[in-house]
């Protein structure tokens, strides 16, 4: 039962990741010259990559966390129950090979060409999860939009109190 549930859960791992790889390696020129042909216009989910990528990563990564910690465990669990004295190491090692292989490598060798193609295709794969994800991490992406939000206005005001005082410094210098 725990090997299934690690096989469906690296075969989620290596979706997600793939997904993810795509939208970094992907331009966002050629995103918003794809979104504007007609059988494309429908995919919401590329829309939000180009308006607002953290509102899909943030389910994203959630994902991805949620994943490797569930085959960390599962493969902690076998371990244990198969090498009681060096179980933990062999896990160890089996998680490390699984986050180098299946979250970084493969994902972003199947994607590093022609990404934007793929990340259409994978968008579409992804859209079932997502619903799924996105009310999960709704909350986490709420913080970090406000976090920005308030970054933004603190530049905003530093900016706008750095051009008074530059003008008022341009005006002493007429005087």
């Amino acid at each position: 039962m725990e090997l299934i549930a690690i096989a469906l859960f690296l075969l989620l791992l290596v979706v997600l990741s793939r997904v993810e790889s795509a939208i970094t390696q992907s331009s966002p020129l050629v995103l918003r010259t794809i979104s504007e042909r007609p059988e494309n216009r429908e995919s919401s989910l590329l829309l939000t990559v180009l308006e607002d990528k953290m509102r899909v990563l943030v389910p994203l990564h959630f994902g991805t966390q949620l994943s490797v910690l569930s085959i960390a465990i599962l493969v902690t669990h076998l371990s244990l129950a198969a090498w009681a004295g060096t179980g933990l190491i062999y896990s160890f090692l089996v998680i490390v090979s699984v986050s180098i292989i299946f979250r970084q490598l493969l994902p972003r060798l199947l994607t590093q060409n022609e990404s934007e193609k793929k990340l259409v295709l994978l968008l579409r794969l992804f859209r079932p999860v997502h619903s799924i994800l996105h009310p999960l991490a709704l909350p986490l992406w709420k913080v970090l939009r406000l976090h920005r939000r308030l970054h933004e206005e603190v530049e905003n005001h530093r900016q706008s109190e750095a051009e008074e005082a530059t003008g008022e410094e341009e005006m002493q210098a007429y005087l």
